[in-house]
């Protein structure tokens, strides 16, 4: 049986829905939900193309807000199921699982519906409403459970599903983790089998900046007294994160000559150039030099992959007092490179004070960034280049 798409017809095509099946076709972008829920509520399953993205949301001021009228919501969940019972009833026995393992599908959910569940901060003449209308998609959960775990049930069959964006996940990573010890059970009951939901929801936010604060001492003197003030700073604003002190014994595990001959030369600032790119490379998390006062939470950055900081000038300079990045950066990876088979200690015995990090971070990200002049595009002085990671400063 076919359907008829009237004002559908942008986004999907009339032969997309065939045998009560209706299939949307790559790059559809999907967003005007009070017709999606009624569409799919007539259908009896769902095959989803590559690159297919839904998004499903509603305005909070809309009369059909699904924490205003819940009734409303539970047609939105039912027919949701549509869609996730397509996922559910598929196995790696399954006869065209193969096909699907090399679909790349992203999914949002309603946004009602998330912050419901997974309690996001809201505006709190909202709050009372969220949680009547949170209680029961819970009740749903724990009766039928498959709405619910959905949301986690579409990380096992990686590497065809990115579920939301990456920076979603890692944005709310920590309101998520709390549901998981809620809904585990009702997962592995329809799994039949046991899942460690926190690993799959760490396979995703893998990148993410863990809450380490690195910084550096070599001369083993007491720390001055701003110092001590800005380290207290730090402790401050970032209660529940580690702090790890870099000092003379790092250099065995760092083991590279020209951090060797620096501190040799007590040119520590210069031995801390590398020591800083190889601790937070190791281990991820961020860089401060002593003298760099914290005056809010850093958390709202560890979503990205690096961060890093300028000086606040014109000039737009690079400040290396402070970044940080995922461990195993590539970028700070490529910084690190500059340094390999070079000395602090010249043949003539004079040291090399003028190779700095600032100006290192300064050429990879440059490098990284370089555009070539072509036919209809010709590079001058008023070119620009745009950066997707964030500068603070």
């Amino acid at each position: 049986m076919k359907y008829l798409i009237t004002s559908w017809n942008k986004l999907v095509r009339k032969e997309c829905i065939t045998d009560n099946k209706l299939l949307f076709i790559e790059n559809i972008y999907l967003q005007d939900q009070p017709w999606l829920y009624y569409l799919v509520s007539h259908i009896n399953s769902m095959l989803l193309l590559p690159h297919t993205t839904f998004f499903y949301e509603e305005a909070p001021e809309s009369t059909n807000h699904g924490a205003l009228n819940p009734e409303r919501a539970q047609r939105y969940v039912n027919s949701w199921k549509t869609v996730f019972e397509y996922y559910l009833s598929r196995r790696p026995n399954s006869k065209d699982f193969k096909h699907n393992l090399e679909v790349d599908y992203l999914l949002y959910l309603q946004r009602t519906h998330l912050r419901a569940i997974f309690l996001f901060p809201y505006e709190k003449k909202d709050y009372n409403q969220i949680l009547v209308f949170r209680n029961k998609i819970m009740s749903l959960a724990l009766k039928d459970g498959r709405f619910l775990i959905a949301c986690f049930l579409l990380l096992e069959y990686r590497p065809f599903i990115y579920l939301f964006r990456f920076r979603f996940i890692r944005s709310h990573y920590y309101y998520m983790i709390k549901i998981v010890g809620h809904i585990a059970h009702l997962f592995d009951f329809f799994h039949r089998k046991k899942t460690n939901l926190h690993q799959l929801i760490n396979s995703i936010i893998q990148n993410m900046i863990p809450k380490i604060i690195h910084y550096c001492w070599l001369s083993g003197d007491e720390f001055p007294t701003l110092f001590k003030k800005c380290i207290n700073s730090w402790k401050k604003q970032l209660p529940g994160w580690e702090f790890r002190l870099w000092d003379k014994t790092c250099l065995e595990e760092i083991n590279e000559p020209w951090v060797y001959e620096a501190y040799e030369a007590k040119v520590y600032s210069h031995a801390s150039d590398y020591i800083r790119l190889y601790a937070v490379y190791k281990y991820g998390g961020f860089y401060l030099d002593c003298d760099v006062e914290v005056l809010k939470d850093l958390s709202p950055f560890i979503e990205l992959d690096y961060v890093l900081s300028k000086e606040n000038s014109d000039s737009g300079y690079i400040e290396a007092a402070i970044f940080g990045a995922h461990a195993g950066n590539p970028y700070l990876r490529k910084c690190m490179e500059k340094y390999h088979d070079r000395h602090f200690i010249l043949e003539d015995g004079s040291y090399d004070y003028k190779f700095i990090i600032p100006d290192i971070m300064m050429q990879c990200i440059c490098e990284y960034t370089v555009l070539e002049n072509i036919a209809d595009f010709k590079l001058s002085q008023s070119t620009m280049q745009i950066y997707h990671y964030l500068c603070i400063g």
